[in-house]
């Protein structure tokens, strides 16, 4: 149905959300040996892409 080189809007939604997770070292190796911290860790780095989005910082120097 979709010609060759299009990707679906949904599935592109996905990859860039794993790839924004992916930058948080925390989740990429896993230190934790419970599911819960693992869990806890999505959150916090949800949360932390979310308020860059709706705060950019307002110069260089505060960019993280």
């Amino acid at each position: 149905m979709w010609g060759i080189g299009w990707v679906l809007p949904r599935r592109w939604v996905v990859e860039r959300t794993l790839a924004w997770l992916s930058r948080y070292r925390g989740l990429v190796l896993v230190y934790e040996k419970r599911v819960a911290s693992s869990v806890a860790m999505i959150w916090v780095s949800s949360i932390r892409i979310l308020l860059k989005k709706l705060y950019p910082p307002l110069n260089e120097e505060g960019c993280s």
